[in-house]
């Protein structure tokens, strides 16, 4: 019943969050075509949640960790924008959740770390190795996995990061060609889930 619930939860944030990608989208005259692939992706992803979570409360921060990285992940790809106003929705449900799973503390060091870890590279690179949307996705992720998940997630999309961006040179990309990074925030917020497995 639980990974029901949980699959009903998933799909119903993607859902809802992806209207407002669109709705800001349009505001920002930039196309966006969300059809149900992120809602698949996201309910794909799933069981991820039944193997990693070993409570029922702290679901729906999982929940909200792959819903938020579907839509921020499909939008950064199709526009380069991760818009604020997804992000402003997916912290105050990953804040819902984190209040509902008693973990308040957890959640708000886990964001401190991931936006520490993203916001160091924003300003070193002054903006140009990594946008302020993933800083800001960073920090919703963080809340949603906690400190142990924020550093493997962010980890993993610096090493899978890199190597894409290795595989890109050596095919002909310039060192200036951008490579967006929310994807790979979103790949490693599930990585960070299937690495939680005991």
């Amino acid at each position: 019943m639980i990974a029901l619930e949980t699959a009903v939860a998933t799909a119903a944030a993607a859902t809802a969050l992806g209207a407002l990608a669109v709705s800001r989208a349009r505001s920002y005259g930039v196309p966006l075509r969300l059809g149900a692939s992120y809602v698949a992706a996201a309910l794909v992803a799933t069981p991820l949640i039944r193997l990693a979570v070993s409570n029922a409360a702290a679901y729906w921060s999982a929940s909200v960790a792959l819903a938020i990285g579907a839509v921020c992940a499909v939008t950064d790809l199709q526009t380069g924008y991760v818009f604020d106003r997804v992000l402003l929705a997916g912290s105050c449900l990953a804040l819902g959740a984190a209040l509902a799973d008693r973990r308040i503390a957890g959640a708000l060091a886990g964001a401190a770390l991931a936006g520490t870890l993203l916001g160091l590279l924003f300003a070193m690179s002054r903006g140009r190795g990594i946008g302020l949307g993933d800083v800001k996705l960073a920090l919703v992720l963080g809340a949603c996995l906690g400190t142990g998940g924020a550093l493997r997630a962010v980890g993993f999309a610096f090493v899978v990061g890199a190597l894409f961006a290795v595989v890109l040179l050596f095919r002909g990309a310039r060192r200036t060609s951008e490579v967006r990074f929310a994807p790979f925030l979103a790949l490693g917020a599930a990585y960070a889930l299937l690495a939680s497995v005991r």
